[in-house]
């Protein structure tokens, strides 16, 4: 049992030191940063080979979350297509199979990369997280499979996000100013690929 909550305990802090970037956020509207996106790039890493026989290969999530996203209408593009008000959605899952035991401790972390530029010095442009899900799960081995419906969720809270974010503009002043937050977001096409 020990072990089980040391491998959740190192996957939690893994999870939370890999969204520390940036985070603009906004308490009455935390999903505003997304208004103005013409475009999602998709990238999804999956480190698990374990992993790969339950349908859940960096392949079959890629394909999973791309499907999910076009069906909920929202555009999604190469990073060679990607234009300047692109932004991408990183997809990261990682598994740990504690020794001896028939789970496995699952991380997902889901977030939205877009540039953003801060009011107070409008010359630095640098790779901001606007959105974000973290999800840490003990799954049995047997039931693995059935964690792609937590990212299904997930997938679903951005598509929910974005789309009432584009329906009106009407809480952004014409410069994009996120009216109270001290945060204006500038869309800059960053691919949410980072090197480690």
């Amino acid at each position: 049992m020990k072990k089980i909550l040391l491998s959740i305990a190192a996957m939690s802090a893994l999870s939370f030191a890999a969204g520390s970037t940036a985070f603009a956020d906004s308490p009455a509207t935390p999903a505003g940063t997304l208004a103005g996106v013409s475009s999602v790039m998709v990238s999804v890493q999956q480190g698990t080979s374990d992993l790969d026989g339950q349908g859940m290969s960096a392949a079959d999530l890629t394909k999973l979350v791309t499907d999910q996203l076009t069906a909920g209408g929202v555009k999604v593009v190469a990073p060679a297509s990607a234009d300047a008000k692109s932004g991408g959605l990183e997809v990261s899952v990682s598994a740990i199979k504690p020794s001896g035991q028939d789970a496995y401790a699952i991380s997902l972390l889901m977030a939205f990369h877009q540039g953003a530029k801060l009011m107070r010095n409008s010359s630095l442009l640098a790779d901001a997280i606007t959105w974000r899900r973290v999800e840490l799960a003990y799954v049995p081995t047997a039931s693995i499979g059935d964690f792609k419906s937590t990212i299904t969720a997930d997938v679903g809270d951005f598509v929910t996000d974005y789309k009432s974010s584009n329906k009106s503009a009407s809480n952004r002043t014409p410069n994009g100013d996120m009216t109270g937050t001290g945060a204006e977001v500038q869309h800059a096409p960053i691919a949410p690929n980072r090197p480690n």
